[in-house]
Parts: structure tokens; C-alpha cells; sequence
């Protein structure tokens, strides 16, 4: 399984990431995507304090022509899980939950 704090952590840099590489401050963001979100909220989702909806991440990735799975880049990496699936049978296993 994907560990949920890294999963959220990873989305989080690439915010920061996406933000800082246009060079804007948390308060343009907020206003260029129309977030409905106060600034303390989104400086929670930026050190992973806060978690961000889809629909919020499908709103940023549309306002600045990115990929969506741009912003989810690494949250799948599965590196520090101690649960990880093995082979199909696993995966078919899953499915049946």
C-alpha cells in the first residue's frame, strides 16, 4: 500500500514546486486558480499539514496547463511501505476487498 503521509508529502513539493517555479506568492496563487481556500489553509497543504482535495488539484493543474499526474509525481512511490503488492494474485486479492 502507498504510506498516506509520504502519498500527500510528495503532492505537497510538487505544489511548492509548481509555485515557486512560476515565481508566486501563496496569496497570487490562491487568487490566479480561485481556490476556495484562506492562505493558512493552503500553506497547510504546502507542509503537509492540510490535505487537498482532487478537485482542488484538477483546478491547478487546468489553470496552469499542467498534467494532473504532474502534480502526483513520487506519491506513488512505494519505497518506505512495508506493504507492497507482490505479483497479479495480489492485485486480484485487492480488488475483491
Amino acid at each position: 500500500m502507498v504510506d498516506k503521509i509520504n502519498f500527500y508529502l510528495k503532492i505537497a513539493k510538487n505544489l511548492f514546486d509548481l509555485r515557486t517555479e512560476k515565481k508566486l506568492s501563496i496569496d497570487k496563487f490562491i487568487e490566479i486558480t480561485n481556490l476556495d481556500l484562506d492562505r493558512s489553509t493552503y500553506w497547510g497543504v504546502e507542509n503537509n499539514k492540510q490535505n487537498i482535495s482532487l478537485y482542488q488539484l484538477f483546478v491547478i493543474a487546468k489553470t496552469f496547463g499542467v498534467p494532473i499526474l504532474d502534480l502526483l509525481k513520487g506519491a506513488d512511490d512505494q519505497n518506505n511501505s512495508s506493504e507492497q503488492l507482490k505479483d497479479s494474485s495480489d492485485i486480484k486479492q485487492v480488488n475483491n476487498l
